[in-house]
């Protein structure tokens, strides 16, 4: 099961997508157990989202938080109640961080550790297929639950997301605060393709805000760093970032 899962992943990455799906199949039929069995789902999600399936990615997403025993709405109304409560949730966070942020002193189980995996996924499909609200509450929902926790490079995901989810509402300021400390953590804990990651959403931050020059600089950053871990999904989004902000400037040539 382990050696399946490992070069399934190590497929995906390297953007072998074709040759991936078989082996993370086999290795889900593998799974033995509620844990091993989400964290399946959430591989074979990252894979239908990378191939650009979203509606699939999200299925599996789900599919696996409900694995975890976590709940996740189904109506419309429901999604709008629990964002309000979430939002609420992550004012008080922002207002008061000595009462409630890593209030917990326990490390995050390895449950705890991918059910924030599959918030962080879950929201990115939401904004490209299903609905902002869906995509918020996913995003907040994973948001608090990490800040909750001693800092884990989830965390460090939660901030990074949150650069690009927060300019959908026109919060560049904050979206830029995050980033840069998604960027600090993830220096912290040498993660070189999480510093890559966190500048790449760093720019798309930036490019929201029209700051085109910027973004170009900062995703060209990202794709040096996203280059050297192999990530290609990650690196040709940064690359349509550079191509968008200097076509915004009008170097369509470039």
């Amino acid at each position: 099961f382990r050696v399946q899962q490992g070069l399934g992943t190590t497929l995906m990455l390297r953007g072998r997508y074709h040759e991936a799906g078989p082996v993370l199949q086999e290795a889900s039929a593998l799974a033995d157990g509620p844990l091993a069995s989400a964290t399946m789902r959430y591989r074979l999600a990252e894979l239908s989202f990378k191939r650009g399936d979203k509606v699939q990615a999200a299925a599996d997403y789900e599919a696996a938080l409900r694995l975890l025993g976590r709940y996740v709405p189904r109506s419309p109304l429901m999604r709008v109640l629990l964002l309000s409560w979430e939002a609420f949730i992550q004012t008080l966070h922002t207002w008061l961080p000595a009462l409630f942020l890593h209030r917990i002193a326990q490390p995050a189980t390895p449950e705890q550790r991918l059910e924030l995996k599959l918030l962080s996924g879950l929201g990115h499909t939401g904004y490209y297929c299903q609905s902002i609200v869906k995509g918020m509450w996913a995003h907040l929902r994973g948001l608090n639950l990490a800040e909750r926790l001693p800092p884990t490079a989830e965390l460090a995901q939660a901030w990074s997301d949150h650069a690009p989810a927060i300019s959908l509402v026109a919060m560049f300021r904050r979206g830029e605060r995050y980033a840069l400390k998604s960027l600090r953590l993830r220096e912290e804990m040498d993660d070189l393709w999480g510093q890559g990651q966190s500048l790449c959403y760093y720019g798309c931050n930036l490019y929201a805000s029209s700051r085109y020059e910027e973004c170009i600089a900062c995703c060209r950053r990202a794709i040096r760093i996203l280059e050297q871990t192999g990530d290609l999904w990650q690196v040709h989004i940064a690359r349509y970032q550079v191509a968008a902000a200097l076509y915004r400037l009008g170097d369509r040539a470039a």
